[in-house]
């Protein structure tokens, strides 16, 4: 009899545990989401972070990002910017404000490439997930940028989004938005 009782729980806490982890693997799956971004760039906006800039140069940005295979890509376009384009890449860095390079996406040409990328040019980095979800919940504080040998700082760049940081939002702490 006690034998019995013994192997109907372990039966039930086996079906249990079997129903948690069928569960947990659902919330990982649902919890993907995909985002995506279109950053305008120009010289002018290299030039208010007080960095040299190409004052002639523009270009565009199409980025996209996906939190289930943690994966960050970007197509870049320019015009006006003085060859040869090494690399582009995604920083973090409010408008005006010089990039933070410790914090560096690199979507194509390696940081020391001298190469001469075509615009148009395309590229993907892994990147964590929860990056991803602070690049989507605070767009305005990342910016995308092309580099040339003329202007090793940045040639041209563009945020990829207008949202503030609020010393709130920094401990967590500013009201939910609401669910539309």
């Amino acid at each position: 009899m006690q034998a019995t009782r013994l192997r109907r729980r372990a039966v039930r806490a086996g079906i249990a545990a079997a129903v948690l982890a069928a569960g947990l693997v659902a919330a990982t799956s649902a919890g993907a989401t995909t985002y995506s971004w279109t950053a305008a760039m120009d010289g002018a906006q290299q030039c208010a972070s007080h960095l040299p800039c190409d004052p002639d140069g523009s270009g565009t940005a199409a980025i996209t990002a996906d939190t289930a295979a943690n994966r960050v890509c970007g197509t870049f376009t320019w015009a006006n910017v003085a060859a040869p384009v090494g690399f582009g890449h995604i920083h973090e860095g409010a408008y005006g404000q010089p990039e933070n390079i410790g914090f560096t996406i690199n979507l194509f040409g390696p940081p020391t490439s001298t190469a001469g990328f075509p615009s148009g040019t395309s590229g993907c980095a892994i990147v964590p997930g929860t990056v991803i979800t602070e690049m989507a919940r605070w767009p305005g504080q990342f910016l995308a940028t092309i580099h040339n040998t003329q202007y090793a700082g940045g040639a041209i760049r563009g945020q990829l989004g207008t949202t503030t940081l609020r010393l709130c939002d920094l401990v967590k702490l500013c009201p939910k938005p609401p669910v539309p």
